[in-house]
């Protein structure tokens, strides 16, 4: 019952969280491209992590949190490292 009230007086005063970004913060990452991706718009929330809709080079789309990208954990779809492991493999084949 307390939590409600709590919620509920969040609702009324106006201290609901925002759940969409602003446009500005949106307008700095669209277009951009890191690594391989290239990022179109933004798609979602959720908690305090911001997911955008990306574009790979072999035209792939995906959702990925826009900090994995910035930081350089998320570099494609998965078609990277796909192609080093097959390279490896090349290399690898003595016959």
């Amino acid at each position: 019952m307390y939590e409600k009230r709590i919620r509920l007086n969040y609702l009324i005063m106006g201290r609901k969280k925002q759940l969409i970004p602003s446009d500005d913060y949106i307008n700095k990452y669209k277009g951009k491209k890191y690594n391989r991706l290239t990022i179109l718009d933004f798609s979602h929330k959720d908690k305090d992590r911001r997911y955008f809709n990306v574009l790979c080079d072999c035209g792939v789309k995906k959702i990925v949190n826009i900090h994995w990208i910035t930081n350089g954990n998320t570099k494609s779809c998965g078609c990277l490292i796909r192609e080093i492991a097959a390279e490896l493999c090349r290399k690898k084949a003595t016959h």
